[in-house]
């Protein structure tokens, strides 16, 4: 609930302080006192976009604050999750401040927070119904919602919008496959292309360099061949040919290690030069063996390094890059090919998800048919206390299976019957502000316990009524007050009569500035006011025992039991 409510330089008011108790608070006084004020400066403390036209002329800035006292809930985890929670869980110390340069400035518990993370705490707490909430009530977009917090379907219609998500995200990620598709075939055709010319010419790794080597071989084959004859000429070919004058200077040599063993090594190495000499020559014939002119060999060998370098200059600068390349182009169409199975396997996934939303829209429909003439029940039974008995309400359910959305496959809007025989019309179209008043306030009875919220403001709800209606709305109020804490801004002292604390507000005009003050009424003084409320200029003596009589009634009232 709300325990303190402390305002200074917002708009009439210089400084004020508000103590609001459980049970029914009325707020009262004349029009123009500033009721309006004080619940503007609670709407910006829960969250409400804050103007500098709120600043009391001559201030800098202005600011509000609130004790509030959770109960047990969201709003306290709401309070934890933010990380904001007071050595005493149960209460949280809101702040604000508008300045008149600058931005503003909230505190929750004296942490510095956003405007996001005070609605996130707040929405748990408070629920405003005004004139404009009127609106909301007129939005068929509201009804639906509206029903399930009635019936307790909230959680189901959560679970369902949760499977409906997951459906909406594999219909995107299909989607976004089939988007691709063009795109993605194309590309499929350029890797085949390309992997078939590297699958096509099979290359090996360094085959590039071997048939540059045989190549440049084969161009100059004529050439190798003679000079590799004459070489081997010059080598063995001949008696005069180094070998063999080497093998005469070894001869030569043995001979004189007869005379001079220090001979020796030098004979051992000129062998072994005789030898490497021989060995060379017989190299030098078999390689010039195998070098043949072969025009059609070098033109072959020729292409094939063309191909190999055409597939260097895509994908080289090596061969093992190439055939790198090569594997990384099936490992991509492989890929496509997955892909166009995971349009398949999602197409069947959403279908099969489809289905099973259907059949738990269909149950949800189903509890909500029941609910909504339970729920219509219940209202008409409100409205007939309210004075508008004649009136029957329906709530019009709409069910197809292809409106398929995120809260089922139900349109729910209310609809009023302002009289027997005229048939059902949504309530934009046949309700005054009045009649409008007297529905939120039915609407509000019968959902008392299915609202989380632990504190309910009512602005003016008794708008377009009197006399013995307005009793009654005090009575549903008094009644409200005993599950949560209400605050109610009225004219009407039939209302304000059932009041557990009642606040008077009162304008004052001192050195040429007007002020908004706040009175908290007891005994006497909230007589006078609840006579002052039943009119007239003067106070009569009729008039006072008809505010004591009116007191003494509802202060004594208790409800029937059902």
């Amino acid at each position: 609930m709300i325990e303190r409510l402390g305002i200074e330089n917002f708009a009439l008011i210089d400084r004020v302080t508000i103590d609001l108790s459980p049970g029914l608070n009325a707020l009262t006084g004349e029009t123009g006192a500033g009721k309006s004020i004080i619940l503007g400066a609670l709407d910006l403390l829960l969250g409400a976009r804050a103007s500098t036209d709120i600043i009391r002329a001559g201030s800098d800035s202005a600011r509000v604050e609130g004790l509030f006292i959770l109960p047990e809930g969201p709003a306290r985890k709401a309070l934890e999750e933010l990380d904001l929670t007071e050595e005493d869980p149960a209460v949280m110390l809101v702040r604000r401040t508008v300045p008149e340069s600058g931005r503003g400035r909230i505190t929750i518990n004296g942490q510095m927070a956003t405007n996001s993370m005070l609605k996130s705490v707040t929405r748990h707490l408070v629920d405003m119904s005004s004139q404009h909430a009127h609106y909301a009530l007129l939005d068929a977009h509201q009804h639906l919602l509206q029903l399930d917090r009635f019936g307790g379907l909230e959680g189901a219609r959560s679970a369902f919008q949760d499977e409906y998500q997951t459906m909406l995200t594999l219909i995107a990620e299909r989607e976004a496959l089939i988007a691709a598709e063009r795109e993605r075939l194309e590309r499929e055709d350029f890797l085949r292309f390309q992997l078939e010319e590297i699958e096509t010419a099979e290359p090996q790794p360094e085959e590039d360099a071997a048939l540059e080597l045989e190549v440049k071989r084969l161009q100059h084959a004529e050439k190798l061949q003679a000079g590799i004859s004459q070489a081997e000429q010059v080598l063995s070919g001949t008696a005069s040919a180094a070998a063999g004058l080497t093998a005469r200077a070894e001869n030569e040599i043995r001979v004189l290690t007869g005379l001079d063993e220090a001979l020796n090594p030098l004979l051992a190495r000129v062998e072994s030069a005789r030898l490497e000499l021989e060995d060379i020559s017989y190299e030098l014939a078999q390689h010039g063996r195998h070098i043949v002119h072969n025009p059609r060999r070098l033109q072959d060998a020729d292409d094939r390094l063309a191909l190999l370098r055409k597939l260097l200059r895509k994908h080289g600068p090596e061969l093992t890059d190439v055939l790198r390349r090569a594997q990384d182009m099936r490992d991509e169409l492989e890929r496509f090919a997955s892909a166009e199975q995971r349009i398949e396997t999602l197409a069947g996934e959403i279908a099969e998800r489809r289905d099973a939303l259907l059949e738990k829209g269909r149950k949800l429909s189903k509890k909500r048919r029941t609910t909504g003439k339970r729920l219509a029940k219940a209202v008409e039974a409100e409205l007939t206390e309210l004075a508008m008995q004649r009136c029957a309400l329906r709530v019009a359910q709409i069910t197809r299976e292809e409106n398929l959305g995120p809260n089922g496959i139900d349109h729910i809007e209310f609809e009023l019957a302002p009289n027997p025989g005229e048939g059902f019309l949504s309530l934009a179209k046949c309700a005054s502000g009045g009649e409008l008043s007297r529905i939120l306030l039915a609407l509000k009875a019968v959902m008392i316990k299915s609202d989380p919220v632990s504190s309910s403001i009512f602005d003016e709800v008794d708008a377009g009524v009197g006399g013995g209606v307005a009793e009654v709305i005090g009575q549903k109020l008094k009644l409200a007050s005993a599950e949560r804490q209400v605050l109610c801004i009225t004219h009407l002292p039939q209302i304000a009569a059932y009041a557990d604390h009642h606040l008077h507000v009162i304008k004052i005009t001192e050195d040429g500035r007007t002020t908004t003050s706040v009175q908290h009424l007891t005994g006497e003084e909230r007589l006078l006011e609840i006579a002052r409320m039943l009119g007239g200029i003067e106070l009569t003596e009729t008039t006072r025992e008809h505010a004591e009589e009116m007191l003494g009634g509802s202060q004594a009232w208790a409800p029937r039991a059902a």
